[in-house]
């Protein structure tokens, strides 16, 4: 299990979640997992419901629908902390690049050339880019949204019926006016003969009211993400699995017409950089392998880590 350090940090923590990955967010060069909401509380959501029937009057009341509260992610990921990576994913991408190189055989002379040159197997070399997954902790802001269901508290008048106190034999149609249906209702004067008995008394009732949307946000919260790095840099080629093919470098360096002495170049160690050696060397060209001195003779260009 590999380490590394995030690039950025971030600050004010509220919840924590782990998330299934689907990955879409971006992080510098790697795909990250879209966060989800951490939620919220439904103590902290009716707390705004009755904040918002406070505004309508004391007589209102706001109750938060059961199954109502809907959250998004409106800010982030932002990485919060070090990665830690999966060491079985590392994959290198790109190109191998040779970093050491093995002579094997003996110098020969190219056309003019006043050096001599050898084959080389590339027995070390690296990757130009690799990736790999991850996981880390990230921040992200989450905003939160619910149904607030209104009542208001109305006043119930007291209901009742008109009985007849009057004569039996009175006129009939003035025991009809008093009595009337027989519907409970409001009291209304229907003379002195006509009494109004209560059977309901006043009160009060719940009446439905437009529904109101609450919210809570941004809320800040954090997790830990899966992530999948694109371009984690370069890295070196597992000795069994280089393929570079051999190479032609120079191996032995000229003293020139001034005299002196042969150098062996390049990790040659045999003792043919010799002016004999030079005479009596065959020339070869044009050469079966990759020459790395493009350019000049006289230059080796083999790459360096």
């Amino acid at each position: 299990m590999k380490i590394i350090k995030a690039a950025a940090v971030s600050a004010l923590l509220c919840t924590s979640i782990l998330s299934t990955p689907a990955f879409a967010a971006i992080d510098g060069t790697a795909d990250v997992e879209d966060p989800s909401p951490a939620g919220i509380t439904d103590a902290a959501a009716q707390a705004v419901c009755t904040e918002l029937a406070s505004v309508n009057g004391p007589a209102y009341t706001g109750t938060l629908e059961a199954g109502s509260i809907d959250g998004s992610v409106i800010s982030g990921p932002t990485v919060n902390g070090d990665r830690d990576i999966d060491d079985s994913s590392v994959t290198g991408t790109g190109n191998q690049v040779a970093e050491t190189v093995q002579v094997h055989g003996d110098p020969f002379r190219i056309g003019g050339s006043v050096n001599m040159f050898g084959y080389a197997s590339v027995v070390a070399a690296h990757w130009t880019d690799s990736e790999y997954d991850f996981t880390a902790p990230y921040t992200w802001q989450s905003t939160y949204s619910f149904t607030c269901n209104m009542t208001e508290t109305v006043p119930t008048p007291a209901l009742g019926l008109h009985k007849w106190i009057g004569p039996s034999q009175a006129n009939e149609a003035a025991q009809e006016e008093c009595v009337g249906t027989q519907s409970a209702h409001v009291y209304d004067d229907r003379g002195a003969l006509c009494v109004w008995e209560q059977t309901i008394p006043a009160g009060t009732e719940e009446q439905a009211r437009d529904d109101e949307t609450g919210s809570i946000g941004p809320v800040y919260e954090s997790g830990t993400l899966s992530g999948h790095e694109n371009h984690g840099g370069p890295i070196p080629v597992n000795p069994d699995a280089v393929d570079i093919p051999d190479v032609q470098v120079v191996v032995c360096i000229s003293p020139g017409k001034k005299g002196g002495t042969w150098t062996n170049k390049n990790g040659y160690t045999g003792t043919n950089c010799t002016t004999t050696w030079y005479n009596g060397g065959g020339k070869i060209q044009p050469s079966p392998y990759d020459n790395l001195n493009t350019g000049s003779n006289n230059v080796v260009t083999i790459p360096t880590s």
